[in-house]
């Protein structure tokens, strides 16, 4: 250390230090900017990411959303408040803007806005609030000032914030504190305008009773895709006509299958009617809770066998999947995946990479069999280099298929009247997570609309509208992959340097 600092010394009383100085200054701000760098990277995976907060331009892929629907009609989007107010509101500003340049782009879109105390537009028209009170199902629906009113001759849909103080909660993302992370208007303005735009749409119906949780990011999809969302209890009732989706997500205790000589109907045997009369299933199943052993034997009959064994002390437990490689985290157990081969994957994919170049993103996924004989195919792989481990430890398995495992699959059968019965399956819980849907370097959002409309025929998928997350709130990945060749690149850099003041200090030092 004090030759060290003698050496700096008589650095400095050179009349010529700027060289020296300079390169050692340099080689320890970008060592320490590295060693920071390398630091987050190894322990987080993770970089900030800022995008523009306010820039509310709109994305302009949405033109095929309304083709074939829009000639010959016109859609009025009206707000409960006068456009002042509106303008000026922190939340309803964004709506606003949105609303604005859609109407500009395309129209048959019509802007409205009614004082709700006088109850007249900016016309000075009566409007008739009572007409909306009730939905086109009969359900009854709130209207508020930061109520939004689609309609288009006798259709019409209301958007209305009944859960936060901060109004207009249905165009953003919110957290379970009621905050808004990321504005989704284009998506939701789009969706109900073509939603109006139809006079039909089918339900969504998601099962209860067995503990099952659903994503409201995945609520207000199926709501953008067209469908009417309402709960099934396939306990007391078969799946109702109206159904263009069952939706299973996430259960934590089993289905149950009746012996035949105890009569009635089973929840399986309702499931397997609805399936034999061209029905649309989406399951997930979040694969750290205990195993289903009759669903997932239901599954299994599908060809769709979510893959799991037993440890060493004999505890059975589902084979999760990591890659090292495309992981963003260093554990592996979170990672993008790569898209399979089939007919039903290639749609998929051709539909979502129209929009957008980004991959999907999964996290605690288990692995899935597939068995063709059965109608069943891969759709998403985890990618070469994959493994599977039980509570953290690899295990033994067969080699790994090239491509990596299947963690999601759908199944597909001709029915004997021609209708085609589809199952799809997500062994993770992570599909939808906040930071996968509201981020343009995932394409999580797109691929669960693709699915919903290429593969499930939902009537609607608003691929490609742009969303706007809050600067201080996501956070990007990096791929490990990627982390070790930034880190490497960068890590070039202050050794070339070195080498270039250590060449240049000994020339000097021998003149």
């Amino acid at each position: 250390m004090t030759k060290l600092k003698e050496r700096l010394k008589s650095l400095i009383r050179t009349e010529k230090p700027t060289a020296a100085l300079t390169t050692c200054i340099v080689i320890a701000v970008i060592v320490l900017l590295n060693v920071i760098a390398f630091t987050l990277t190894a322990a987080f995976g993770l970089y900030a990411y800022s995008p523009e907060y306010s820039d509310l331009t709109i994305s302009g892929k949405t033109d095929s959303v309304f083709t074939g629907i829009s000639l010959g009609k016109e859609v009025t989007v009206t707000f409960c408040m006068e456009e002042d107010a509106l303008r000026n509101s922190e939340t309803g500003s964004f709506v606003y803007s949105t609303a604005t340049q859609l109407a500009e782009r395309y129209s048959f879109i019509k802007l409205k806005y009614v004082n709700m105390l006088t109850k007249r537009d900016e016309r000075g028209e009566l409007f008739d609030f009572e007409r909306y009170r009730t939905d086109m199902k009969g359900n009854e629906v709130p209207i508020r000032q930061n109520s939004v009113i689609f309609t288009q001759g006798a259709n019409h849909r209301v958007l209305t914030d009944t859960y936060t103080s901060a109004g207009f909660a249905d165009f953003f993302s919110m957290n379970s504190s009621g905050e808004a992370y990321a504005y989704n208007g284009e998506e939701i303005l789009v969706s109900m305008i073509a939603w109006v735009l139809r006079d039909e749409h089918k339900t969504a119906y998601l099962t209860e009773k067995h503990g099952e949780s659903v994503d409201v990011n995945f609520v207000n999809m199926l709501t953008c895709a067209g469908y009417y969302v309402e709960t099934l209890n396939l306990r007391e009732r078969e799946v109702p006509s109206d159904a263009g989706l069952v939706v299973i997500s996430n259960p934590t205790s089993d289905f149950y299958r009746l012996e035949q000589s105890s009569g009635g109907r089973s929840e399986i045997e309702r499931l397997e009617s609805y399936l034999l009369r061209g029905g649309n299933l989406y399951v997930t199943v979040d694969p750290l809770v205990k195993q289903l052993p009759i669903f997932e034997g239901f599954l299994a009959e599908w060809g769709l066998e979510i893959v799991g064994m037993k440890n060493d002390s004999g505890v059975f437990s589902r084979a999760m999947v990591k890659n090292s490689d495309l992981g963003i985290t260093t554990d592996g157990y979170s990672f993008v995946t790569e898209y399979a081969g089939g007919n039903i994957s290639s749609n998929i994919k051709s539909l979502v990479t129209s929009y957008t170049d980004s991959r999907v993103l999964l996290g605690r996924a288990a692995a899935i069999k597939t068995y063709p004989t059965l109608g069943a195919s891969p759709l998403l792989l985890s990618g070469d280099g994959s493994e599977l481990s039980i509570f953290g430890e690899r295990v033994k398995d067969e080699e790994t298929p090239d491509g990596g495992y299947a963690v999601v699959a759908a199944s597909e059968r001709e029915n004997e009247d021609g209708s085609y019965a589809k199952i799809l399956l997500v062994p993770s819980a992570y599909m939808l997570a906040a930071d996968a849907v509201t981020s343009d370097r995932y394409s999580n959002k797109d691929y669960v609309y693709a699915t919903l409309y290429s593969f499930f025929g939902a009537d609607a998928a608003p691929l490609g509208c742009r969303t706007v997350t809050y600067d201080n709130t996501i956070l990007e990945n990096f791929t490990m992959r990627t982390a070790r060749a930034m880190t490497a690149l960068v890590l070039s850099v202050p050794a070339a340097i070195a080498v270039t003041g250590a060449v240049i200090i000994i020339k000097r030092k021998n003149r």
